[in-house]
């Protein structure tokens, strides 16, 4: 109930298949890292985004992956965006307000629970942030 998903015309795709998918982390560093993902899939999308979520297994890690039908992110930002501080450079239009701390503290947050992100995106199409994390057995 704490996702700002106030888009009304927002669709969500769930598919959650990951057969394992305990992990031990921290419930609220967990649900920010979500929390921020959605919320920037939903806020660089056009209206009527569409946001792919899903889960999935790969030996002894569980990833959810969050994609979105947004504007997407430049090649020569995809290791940028996860520095402190760091905004993609759009001239003196800010339509999306933010101080760049939210995919630092994601990957700071996916790494300090022995996890990985991963960022595939292509301009004009969408992205999708892929956080990897090793699952309980």
């Amino acid at each position: 109930d704490r996702l700002r998903i106030l888009k009304p015309t927002a669709s969500f795709d769930l598919n959650l298949s990951a057969d394992h998918d305990r992990l031990e982390a921290d419930p609220l560093h967990l649900t920010n890292i979500l929390d921020n993902l959605i919320d920037n899939a939903i806020k660089y999308s056009p209206d009527g985004p569409l946001l792919n979520i899903r889960t999935f297994n790969t030996r002894g890690i569980v990833h959810i992956s969050i994609q979105d039908s947004g504007i997407g992110i430049e090649r020569e930002h995809h290791k940028k965006i996860f520095n402190n501080f760091y905004r993609i450079p759009t001239g003196n239009l800010q339509s999306v307000k933010g101080f760049g701390l939210g995919l630092h503290y994601v990957k700071l947050m996916t790494r300090a629970h022995k996890g990985d992100i991963k960022l595939v995106s292509q301009v004009g199409v969408g992205s999708e942030f892929i956080i990897s994390f090793p699952y309980l057995i």
